[in-house]
């Protein structure tokens, strides 16, 4: 009898274990019956293309008139300017904010000396000779705070700087996008590549480093024609 038992639950447990296989949901094919199109389209009126910028020291943030480095020694390498640029913008017309040196201007002194051609003549030239510059990278952020400084060859948050004089400049749409801060209806230029912006309110926070890597001890390396332009498309 205790062996008929055994059997005859191994048979129930059996029959059940199938019961719920057989049981289990299934889901039918989706196939589309119907399907209706319709046009959504807003006019937008207004609109406004504005920028203001400030000097402020990074260590009180009070206003100052110029961009320095103080005391660097020679072969420091990529080293943050003591003051950032408070960028105030309002870009609700099609347009944006450019940043570049213009090292060729009449009004640059020094004016570099030397042959642009893509990729030379942007950042800080020696005051004593006049064909050796020192570049100079960007990083604009939301928020205030001193970044890590950084190689824009390996951390795409900084930039290299073009100049107005290169080759090359404003003449691509990747070129264009290299040099642009901040662009309407995408916000900040917050990593180097063309779907890197993101949106910020205003203020935003414009910071500037150098490379010392080369630099002469006892020279001053200076550009007077670091330049933010708004503009528009």
């Amino acid at each position: 009898m205790k062996g008929k038992n055994i059997i005859k639950s191994m048979f129930l447990l059996v029959a059940l274990f199938f019961c719920v296989i057989i049981v289990a949901p299934t889901f039918a094919t989706f196939q589309s019956r119907s399907i209706s199109t319709f046009t959504a389209q807003a006019t937008v009126t207004g609109g406004q293309l504005a920028m203001s910028v400030e000097i402020r020291n990074r260590s009180n943030d009070n206003l100052a008139t110029s961009l320095t480095w103080e005391n660097v020694a020679a072969g420091s390498g990529w080293t943050l300017a003591n003051q950032y640029i408070l960028l105030h913008s309002t870009l609700t017309l099609p347009g944006g904010i450019r940043i570049y040196t213009d090292n060729a201007a009449n009004d640059a002194n020094p004016r570099f000396g030397g042959s642009f051609g893509t990729g030379n003549g942007a950042g800080l030239i020696d005051t004593t000779t006049n064909t050796a510059v020192i570049p100079l990278a960007w990083l604009i952020r939301d928020d205030r705070g001193d970044p890590a400084t950084g190689d824009p060859n390996y951390n795409p948050s900084w930039f290299y700087f073009k100049d107005k004089s290169q080759t090359d400049f404003w003449t691509t749409t990747d070129i264009k996008d290299y040099s642009t801060v901040a662009k309407a209806g995408y916000g900040i230029h917050y990593a180097q590549g063309p779907g890197n912006y993101g949106s910020s309110t205003s203020p935003d926070y414009i910071y500037i480093e150098s490379d010392f890597k080369n630099a002469v001890g006892g020279r001053t390396y200076r550009t007077t024609t670091l330049r933010i332009e708004l503009f528009s498309e």
